[in-house]
């Protein structure tokens, strides 16, 4: 979260987000199609798990548009909120707020963070973790 709100953020990604958005990804399109349309990126025939079966052994730039459609975001792999679709537009306030709250929780359980955050105690009228003193 904290590279995703820099100025330069790391290119990077943690593995524990690529975990979150191939599990999401590999439950969404299960097949190598999706509503009669071939997954982009994806060889002919092969599902998004054939393509990549280990967890979060992705490349998420290429797949942005299967992630703005998994997370409701876009209606189609071709709708130009989808190609337009940035890693920035997963925590926009107006977006999901299970999915902030599962990488929240995830972070805080980690010890090496020494609670940094901790702070995002609150949740907002749309269910979006935040922090109440900010």
């Amino acid at each position: 979260l904290l590279q995703l709100g820099s100025k330069k953020p790391s290119s990077q990604y943690s593995s524990e987000l690529k975990g979150l958005l191939w599990d999401k990804l590999i439950d969404k399109f299960p097949k190598p199609t999706h509503n009669g349309v071939q997954i982009p990126g994806l060889s002919l025939g092969l599902s998004f798990q054939d393509s990549f079966p280990i967890r979060g052994n992705f490349p998420v730039e290429k797949f942005l548009p299967l992630i703005a459609v998994a997370y409701k975001q876009a209606t189609s792999f071709s709708d130009q909120t989808a190609l337009s679709f940035n890693m920035k537009s997963l925590f926009q306030p107006n977006f999901g707020p299970n999915l902030s709250t599962k990488i929240l929780s995830t972070l805080r359980n980690k010890a090496e963070l020494n609670g940094i955050f901790n702070r995002f105690s609150g949740v907002d009228k749309s269910g979006q973790p935040w922090d109440p003193l900010t």
